[in-house]
């Protein structure tokens, strides 16, 4: 009767769900050694040029030099105004959110771009070749504007081939790669949405279909105003963890990638490689790395980083979506 088929339909159910979930564990398992089997995956790290927000610490700094008051007297005044909504309506003399690059920043992209296009190779610490950009798979970027600004000059408008499959190199914009911290600096949050950036960049080759809002709720999920704090280092090496386990999942297993983004977010990972080797790697100095100290120092503008991720690394990170929470930035004056 009916209860029998009732009976027979939960059985059934249950089937296809365990069903369902072995073949999920399979697929989980041949993905696993897929990534083993994989060769190390190259990143070509690129901090943006030079932005506004930049440029003003450099002139509150030189002015607190110039008048005998201690350093960290400007980081605190940069700090605030990162924090403070219509900081121009509040005396100061430029916005703060989403900065644009400067002058010098811009030509900064350039003078990179000219040199990739003249057949610059990538060399690693050792002083390695490792490619040219004619070997690149794929280019992710920030969406923040000084980092698409930046992009653009870089790489040009014209689309270009990869040189060994003869496949167009995409370009694609993912929060996931934003600045550090979110929730909390204003430079860090998205000025436009995905409709407005895509006609802002239309004809650069870049994808924003992976930018999952018209509002940045990226950055206001992780702002906590009650606590005056957003982002914290740990939910960082979580993005950073969950970011690199993405790029090693990507379909045609990408080898060769470039990531146009920011001082904090790609020191994160830098530190997130074998990190029984941090202490060496950060007294060699790679080729183009900070003279500052390893954790508080900042990444050069537009000189290329090569880091490679080991092979069939695994992440300790979720979902890159889940990867931006709440918390306090220990060391803001230094977030440049």
């Amino acid at each position: 009767g009916r209860g029998a088929e009732g009976l027979e339909a939960v059985e059934g159910f249950e089937e296809a769900k365990k069903k369902a979930k072995r073949e999920a564990e399979e697929k989980e398992k041949k993905q696993s050694e897929e990534n083993k089997n994989k060769g190390p995956l190259l990143l070509l790290l690129i901090r943006h040029g030079t932005a506004s927000h930049n440029a003003y610490l450099e002139r509150l700094r030189a002015e607190a030099e110039a008048e005998g008051r201690p350093r960290e007297e400007a980081d605190r005044k940069w700090d605030a105004w990162l924090s403070t909504e219509d900081a121009v309506g509040r005396g100061f003399p430029l916005d703060s959110q989403d900065t644009p690059l400067t002058r010098r920043g811009r030509e900064e992209a350039r003078a990179l771009g000219r040199a990739l296009r003249a057949g610059r190779e990538f060399r690693d610490g050792e002083g390695r070749p490792r490619g040219t950009v004619e070997d690149l798979d794929l280019v992710i970027v920030s969406p923040l504007r000084r980092a698409l600004e930046t992009c653009t000059l870089v790489f040009g408008a014209r689309p270009w081939a990869n040189r060994t499959t003869g496949l167009p190199v995409p370009i694609v914009a993912l929060d996931a790669v934003k600045e550090f911290p979110q929730g909390r600096h204003l430079a860090n949050r998205l000025g436009e949405g995905r409709s407005a950036l895509a006609r802002r960049f239309a004809g650069h080759n870049i994808d924003f279909s992976r930018i999952d809002e018209e509002q940045d709720k990226m950055w206001a999920g992780a702002f906590d105003r009650s606590q005056g704090r957003g982002e914290t280092p740990e939910e960082l090496r979580a993005r950073v963890e969950a970011f690199l386990e993405l790029v090693r999942r990507l379909p045609n297993s990408p080898t060769r990638v470039a990531v146009v983004s920011h001082s904090s977010f790609l020191r994160g990972v830098l530190m997130a490689g074998e990190m029984e080797k941090k202490e060496k790697e950060t007294k060699k100095k790679e080729k183009g790395f900070a003279k500052d100290d390893d954790v508080g120092g900042s990444l050069p503008h537009c000189e290329p980083i090569v880091f490679t991720v080991p092979a069939g690394r695994t992440s300790q990170g979720g979902n890159v979506r889940e990867a931006a929470g709440g918390g306090h930035d220990k060391h803001p004056a230094r977030k440049a």
